[in-house]
C-alpha cells in the first residue's frame, strides 16, 4: 500500500530522471581517476554486481527453471541490487 507508493514514486521525486547523464559521468571518471578509493570501490560494485547476477542465474538452473535463467541473469545486470 503506502509504502509501495512510497518507493514507486522515489526515482520521480528524486530528480533521477533528469539529471545530465554525461556530465554525471564525466563526474564519476574524474572522481574515480582522482581517488584510489573510489576506483576500487567503483571496480568491487561491479565486479560483485555481475557475479551475483551469474549466481542468480546459476541457480535458477539448479532449480529446474532453464526457461528463466536467461531473462533472469538480464533482470540481474540491468537492475543490481
Amino acid at each position: 500500500g503506502l509504502l509501495s507508493a512510497i518507493a514507486i514514486s522515489i526515482p520521480f521525486s528524486s530528480g533521477l530522471f533528469e539529471c545530465d547523464l554525461s556530465a554525471s559521468y564525466a563526474s564519476l571518471m574524474e572522481l574515480t581517476a582522482s581517488s584510489r578509493f573510489v576506483s576500487i570501490a567503483f571496480t568491487d560494485i561491479i565486479i560483485m554486481s555481475l557475479l551475483a547476477a551469474v549466481l542468480v542465474s546459476e541457480d535458477a538452473t539448479r532449480r529446474g527453471w532453464e526457461d528463466k535463467a536467461k531473462p533472469l541473469l538480464a533482470a540481474s545486470i540491468l537492475l543490481p541490487v
